[in-house]
């Protein structure tokens, strides 16, 4: 099958049912009512208008949330959202981002109430979110229908691949950032067979004036913004789009897929004599931008810490369910080093570092090797658990993470018993976007769970 028939299939799996849509449409209705008539009674005055995917029309079968913002000129429009969304909904969660919102959950779906300041182009942008309502604006112009299945099309591609979602955890493409995309480049199969050619620092997409970044698109209603500012995980994107490019499949227009066979992954990480550590702990009372970020750094510290200690580390998954459990999963060439290392010492012909080296070794057997001197030393850590003790004890960790960091269980891979664990450790073995790969599927006879 040609690409072209695979997109063609791919495509009608982007479709809105009738049903879904004067489904969603009735329900988005009802919140915007319930919201306005509740504003009238407490004397607010502001805006309420709908925006994000929903308002462009570009949101995926499926998709659960909508943004709704309440716009306001005045100082008060922080205050005066929150207290309307608490005032007309019962079920709802404060959260935090440049300023506060509120989720609200109703009939199944999720509604972020969203305050923002009420501006129009060229207005001076107070916060993030007044541009929202500008970016709506500039998107139903320039959009039609052609181009809102190209960018389903592109979010399916990218959910498919975990690499939708400008949020920490993700680092993806904003679903904003999905639509100017497309809109730039006209296709789906445009925007692929140009992304595998774009090079960090040099791809801008116009008329930049900030410092360089990895990968520039520049707000078409705000040119002082980068949209692509939170899009760190570029190469992951060109990867995934030559993988297909190379080898189209519908898999990659499926949705993410996962396997526990822990079986399989046991055996590959035997086959390739690597060791797989799991450090499990409890999941903070933290918000999940804060967790990721903070996790993701602690990863990179440790990490860090064991190479300095002559752990090679292959690679490394993350994992949480946001709720009570959370894991830093390991591949390891070796858990256990030897006890005796070999520590290189300068070249024979650096006279002042040569001097310095045989005075810290006074007493110890030294010998010379190809010109350069070296000492047999013990190892101060020599075991995996060691040198996780170590590094918590020494390194300053983050603080949400900290405790539950420090209270750790460490433990191989065949005592897991979590699933979503199982799942990472499959993940961490098969390594990136094995679920779309035909060849790895089929060679490691993988069965899917059912999600």
């Amino acid at each position: 099958m040609n690409i072209e028939n695979i997109l063609d299939q791919a495509r009608e799996k982007t479709k809105v049912s009738e049903e879904e849509r004067e489904k969603l449409n009735e329900i988005v209705k009802e919140v915007i009512e319930k919201l306005e008539e509740k504003r009238k009674e407490l004397g607010i005055e502001a805006k309420i208008e709908v925006h994000g995917s929903y308002a462009h029309d570009t949101w995926l079968s499926g998709d659960k949330d909508v943004d709704v913002f309440v716009l306001q000129k005045n100082e008060r429009v922080i205050e005066d959202a929150m207290k309307l969304a608490k005032s007309t909904f019962k079920d709802y969660q404060e959260r935090y981002a440049e300023h506060p919102y509120i989720t609200v959950f109703y009939k199944g779906y999720n509604f972020d109430i969203v305050p923002a300041y009420m501006i129009e182009k060229g207005e001076r942008i107070r916060t993030a979110t007044d541009r929202s309502r500008l970016h709506t604006l500039y998107l139903n112009e320039v959009l039609n229908d052609e181009l809102r299945t190209e960018i389903r099309l592109l979010k399916l591609f990218l959910k498919t691949l975990d690499l939708y979602g400008a949020e920490i955890k993700i680092e993806g493409l904003s679903g904003y950032l999905c639509e100017l995309l497309i809109v730039h480049y006209r296709s789906f199969l445009n925007l692929i067979k140009s992304a595998i050619k774009w090079v960090p620092y040099k791809t801008v997409i116009g008329d930049w004036k900030g410092n360089p970044e990895p990968f520039v698109f520049v707000d078409p209603v705000d040119n002082t913004r980068n949209v692509a500012s939170s899009f760190k995980r570029i190469d992951d994107f060109r990867y995934a789009c030559l993988l297909f490019l190379e080898k189209p499949s519908l898999r990659f227009f499926e949705g993410r897929k996962f396997s526990s066979q822990l079986n399989v992954a046991l055996e590959i990480s035997k086959g390739r004599g690597s060791h797989i550590v799991c450090v499990e702990f409890d999941y903070p009372s933290v918000v999940p931008d804060i967790f990721w970020g903070e996790l993701k750094r602690a990863a990179r510290s440790l990490i860090n810490f064991l190479e300095n200690f002559d752990f090679e580390v292959y690679d490394f998954e993350l994992y949480a369910n946001e709720i009570d459990k959370a894991a830093i999963i390991l591949e390891l060439r070796d858990k256990e080093l030897n006890e005796l290392r070999t520590q290189q010492g300068p070249p024979l012909s650096n006279i002042p570092n040569t001097r310095s080296f045989l005075r810290k070794h006074s007493g110890e057997p030294i010998f010379l090797k190809d010109g350069r001197l070296f000492v047999i030393n013990k190892r101060k850590i020599s075991s995996f658990e060691e040198a996780y003790m170590k590094w918590c004890s020494t390194h300053a960790l983050p603080k949400d993470i900290e405790k539950s960091l420090k209270n750790a269980k460490i433990y191989t891979a065949e005592k897991v018993n979590d699933v979503g664990i199982k799942r990472k450790i499959v993940d961490l073995t098969l390594k990136d976007f094995w679920w779309v790969r035909e060849d790895l599927i089929n060679k490691y006879k993988i069965e899917f769970d059912v999600v």
